[in-house]
């Protein structure tokens, strides 16, 4: 038996919006029928959920609102009685009818259908696994081949979400910056130049100083590489008496006192299951040589029109001490500190397409958002543990566009159980209910 306990509103969204009801004698609690001629559009912001319903209840046809509660009574404990976007609800519908509900100046009480004696429990069972599934994926244990082609023909719309979602990130930054697109570019570039291990406390690095800084110093590799490895809190020791870092402590003092910079504390930067080519030191060498060789990224990304022309703005040869080095002061056999090709991919797929995608809905400029969406489909997929969970079914990305898709599927719904709002969840749900 199903406890009330593992029935959320979703699910009563999800009878409703499939439709279940239908072919149904339905009736309200009081015992007048109810016939659904329109079951209305979901409605995603405050105020009732489903908006321009049309329903027919004992003689009287309505049109208006429809709220729905796993209990009636939560009607009160979301205070919807203290609100008048509620006072047009034609019908409450909540799985246990706990409660009489009734708002003031209005003569009648809000007429209620009780889901809980109507819905099958081959649809309950389904549900009630899927919420209790100790599975990444909710749904693994019950995959079926077929479901990965379900999912190729919805993933695209995910993608969309998660780029949706980067487009709000980019517009907090740039209030938070005075519409600065240099500065919301570099604080989303830098974060994601941290990868999963550091990617907060590189973002906090490319908060820690205004844009304009770096660009009024860009002409001396010193003092930008200073200033970064400064405030990342790797100049206070006695690290080495090599000439590059006395010269980097040396100008940090002088910078330091000029710009009244703090510094991030040197134990915030993680190491762990890292290989040395993507040690903190290596990828803020990076970065200051991307930001002394490009000094206004915005109107070069603006004005790039092929992929291999983003790489060129990444591909960028860092101080020659980091060819021996990985961190200050330990000498290791010569190699190549260029930013790998996987790594720009990371970035391109995280700062540059968001950017793109960003810059072209505000300014209602198609251009950039077919460029970013171009990108995405022109990049491989990602492979990182997400990903493999998708291809542990059988599901194999091809590009970008597809892993960025099953990123955002899995960590909006997968993570949260929200099954019902996932076309395979659905799809679940609805061979149980034939």
């Amino acid at each position: 038996m199903i406890s009330i306990d593992d029935i959320k509103e979703d699910f009563l969204y999800y009878i409703w919006q499939s439709k279940m009801l239908g072919g149904l004698e339905l009736k309200t609690f009081d015992g007048q029928s109810l016939e659904i001629e329109n079951y209305g559009y979901r409605n995603d912001i405050s105020g009732p959920d489903f908006t321009g319903a049309k329903l027919k209840i004992g003689d009287i046809t309505w049109a208006g609102n429809v709220e729905m509660h796993v209990k009636a009574s939560d009607w009160f404990l979301h205070q919807h009685q203290k609100d008048k976007a509620y006072n047009n609800v034609i019908l409450h519908v909540v799985w246990i009818n706990d409660k009489h509900v009734e708002i003031d100046n209005r003569i009648n009480p809000i007429p209620t259908l009780e889901l809980q004696p109507l819905v099958k429990k081959e649809i309950l069972a389904s549900y009630q696994y899927l919420k209790q599934s100790k599975s990444a994926i909710s749904c693994k244990p019950l995959w079926k081949k077929e479901y990965n082609a379900d999912l190729k023909l919805s993933v695209s719309s995910f993608t969309i979400g998660r780029l949706e979602n980067k487009v709000a990130t980019f517009k907090n930054i740039l209030d938070d910056h005075g519409q600065d697109w240099n500065t919301a570019f570099f604080i989303q570039m830098s974060k994601y130049f941290g990868g999963t291990t550091n990617k907060s406390t590189f973002e906090r690095l490319g908060k820690a100083i205004p844009y304009s800084v770096f660009a009024k110093n860009a002409y001396d590799p010193i003092r930008i590489e200073s200033i970064l490895f400064g405030i990342a809190g790797f100049l206070d020791e006695a690290n080495s008496t090599e000439e590059y870092y006395l010269s980097l402590q040396n100008e940090y003092q002088a910078q330091k006192a000029k710009y009244q910079l703090v510094e991030i504390y040197k134990h915030e930067w993680k190491y762990g299951k890292m290989l040395p080519a993507g040690f903190p030191t290596i990828r803020i060498a990076q970065l200051a040589s991307i930001l002394t060789k490009h000094q206004n990224i915005i109107d070069q990304l603006l004005n790039i029109n092929s992929t291999a022309d983003i790489y060129k703005i990444f591909q960028v040869q860092p101080h020659e001490y980091w060819n021996t080095h990985f961190v200050f002061g330990k000498i290791v056999k010569d190699k190549n500190a260029i930013p790998t090709k996987d790594f720009i991919n990371r970035i391109i797929i995280n700062a540059v397409v968001p950017f793109y995608f960003t810059y072209g809905k505000m300014r209602g400029i198609d251009k950039y958002v077919d460029q970013a969406l171009d990108i995405l489909d022109s990049l491989k997929a990602e492979n990182n543990t997400i990903v493999k969970i998708f291809q542990q079914l059988g599901y194999i990305p091809e590009t970008s566009t597809d892993s960025q898709g099953l990123i955002h599927l899995y960590q909006e719904l997968c993570t949260y159980k929200k099954c019902t709002d996932c076309p395979i969840g659905r799809k679940i749900l609805k061979e149980v209910s034939l």
